[in-house]
């Protein structure tokens, strides 16, 4: 009996800790989806409440599609006591009633033994999709229902070395109000996220207007391109734990500030019609860091900042203002420097008219590893339909 009220206490204390940690982000600005789910999964499927890995094996999170009411959600494994995502974006396609019963609660767990004779009976109660995801038999499981103001959803863990009680339930409980208090929290700074950006893509629209070079639907090309890349690159096993739902979201928002240090250039040389001296682009140049001056207090436009700072860093190194190389580069930088470029070659400006796609295309090609990443390169290739559509759309 002491053993288990020892145990009891140390879930509390972690579960406290851990929403306090959520709150002080939250008060901070500084809430990271990613980093704030490895933290409360981590907590979960390691069972670090009694210092033993008496956790659950896998964990699946999963949230509502409004539009077809499908769950789409990602699949956890615990491995060698440590937490790897096994799969993204899985379409259950189904509301996981099976798995809750019928049960009203927001809360529902069972052990094979509850109402099946066997093992093999037990699995029966799953969906199909669910079980070739976890890829061995079920022995036990937590469910938790997730509802906030926007969301709904559910957190479910499977494989408990040992047989549910209740206890586990109640401590899985606290874990998920800490996903809840997360997604609240999420949806609060998102509102002020979007009226904090606003009047910064204002003042973009201004520093667009001073210079003759961009057109008026240049901000919304640049930013729709780069969501593009973002998402084919997001498929991608090597992109996977980088670009996430958040990492899109905040290229899209954040692209449009790429060229705001331009507020700080002199209108004579941001009308030039001729070629800039050296004297004038050393000064042309120094947008980019006017840009970083003007973003680098805020911890939400940190993406932005990178991206105003860098989108003129080259892949080979030779671009400004640092020189930085390949992933020396932020990756968003890298992503809406091709974006940036691939639009200002095929629209008409004062001095030039308009390249056709095929030829801006093959010149991305014949850069891929010089001025562009590869692989940034590779996904505007293969997303090259959706591309011409954002041309269309936003054509001038």
């Amino acid at each position: 009996m002491y053993d288990q009220n020892e145990r009891a206490f140390e879930e509390l204390q972690e579960i406290i800790h851990l929403n306090e940690s959520i709150i002080k982000r939250y008060l901070g600005s500084q809430i990271n989806r990613r980093e704030i789910y490895s933290l409360i999964l981590d907590k979960i499927l390691r069972g670090e409440g009694c210092g033993l890995p008496l956790g659950p094996t896998y964990a699946i999170i999963a949230y509502k599609e409004s539009n077809r009411g499908k769950l789409i959600g990602h699949v956890y494994k615990r491995k060698n006591n440590k937490v790897e995502t096994v799969l993204r974006n899985v379409d259950f396609g189904i509301d996981f009633k099976d798995i809750l019963c019928g049960n009203e609660n927001d809360i529902y767990w069972s052990n094979f033994t509850h109402n099946k004779e066997t093992l093999d009976e037990f699995q029966t109660s799953f969906n199909n999709v669910l079980k070739i995801v976890i890829g061995e038999p079920i022995t036990n499981y937590l469910a938790h229902k997730i509802e906030t103001l926007e969301k709904h959803g559910i957190v479910i863990v499977f494989n408990y070395e040992k047989m549910v009680s209740v206890f586990d339930s109640l401590v899985f409980k606290g874990y998920v109000t800490a996903f809840e208090s997360f997604e609240i929290a999420k949806e609060q700074i998102r509102d002020r996220d979007l009226a904090h950006l606003e009047v910064f893509t204002r003042i973009q629209m201004l520093a667009e207007k001073k210079d003759p070079a961009t057109t008026g639907k240049h901000i919304e090309r640049v930013r729709n391109y780069s969501k593009v890349l973002a998402e084919e690159m997001s498929r991608w096993e090597k992109y996977r734990e980088q670009i996430d739902e958040e990492f899109i979201s905040q290229i899209y928002k954040s692209a449009p500030l790429h060229d705001i240090g331009k507020v700080g250039i002199p209108d004579k040389i941001l009308n030039k019609e001729d070629k800039l001296t050296v004297e004038e682009f050393t000064i042309m140049k120094e947008h980019t860091l006017i840009g970083r001056e003007v973003l680098k207090d805020s911890e939400r436009l940190k993406m932005a900042c990178d991206i105003a700072l860098c989108h003129h860093e080259k892949y080979d190194g030779s671009g400004y203002p640092f020189g930085l190389k390949a992933d020396n580069i932020p990756l968003s930088a890298r992503i809406v420097s091709l974006a940036d470029v691939f639009d200002a070659l095929s629209t008409k400006r004062p001095y030039k008219e308009a390249m056709d796609f095929d030829t801006v295309k093959n010149m991305l090609i014949a850069d891929s590893g010089k001025h562009f990443d590869p692989d940034v390169v590779l996904a505007f290739c293969k997303r090259e339909k959706d591309i011409r559509k954002i041309m269309m759309k936003y054509a001038e």
